[in-house]
């Protein structure tokens, strides 16, 4: 049990500050960051609009120095980290595992299923990596949205 294996995960939408800021705090929590993106359909199930494909933000992902691995969740997902955190302990059953969520995590906050799991499988939940939020992808979409509709009332750019 020498390493410790790293795992976050979310939907990533539209990558900004704050999610370099979770990977990069992740990495330092560990030897080896294994993030976990959400499909297209799971977007669109919880946010109504996917503005991104999934293999857009996978590439990515893929291309951020702190990331060791990039999963994408299960076809079956119910929008948790529960089956990923299960098949993250088997595939590592000896390691160390820490469960980093970002900023806008709490105790109170994370699904209670999350926080079952982790105690069922060994695994350390680490709240607030990363800092508090600084961004979010919603808010930059309600921004774009919001500034997209002003040009299409005022019928220019500026």
């Amino acid at each position: 049990m020498d390493k410790t294996i790293i795992f976050t995960g979310g939907f990533f939408h539209i990558l900004h500050r704050g999610h370099i800021n979770l990977f990069r705090e992740a990495k330092r929590l560990g030897d080896y960051l294994i993030v976990c993106i959400h499909r297209d359909e799971c977007v669109k199930r919880k946010r109504g609009i996917c503005a991104v494909p999934l293999e857009d933000r996978k590439a990515v992902l893929q291309s951020i120095r702190y990331i060791d691995e990039v999963w994408v969740c299960s076809e079956n997902c119910d929008l948790t980290q529960v089956a990923e955190l299960e098949k993250l302990r088997k595939r590592y059953p000896k390691h160390r595992i820490i469960y980093a969520k970002g900023g806008e995590y709490s105790p109170e906050n994370l699904p209670t299923c999350e926080k079952d799991a982790c105690e069922r499988l060994g695994i350390k939940i680490v709240y607030g990596v990363g800092g508090g939020k600084v961004q979010s992808s919603s808010w930059l979409i309600e921004k774009l949205l919001s500034k997209s509709q002003k040009v299409g009332v005022e019928g220019g750019l500026g």
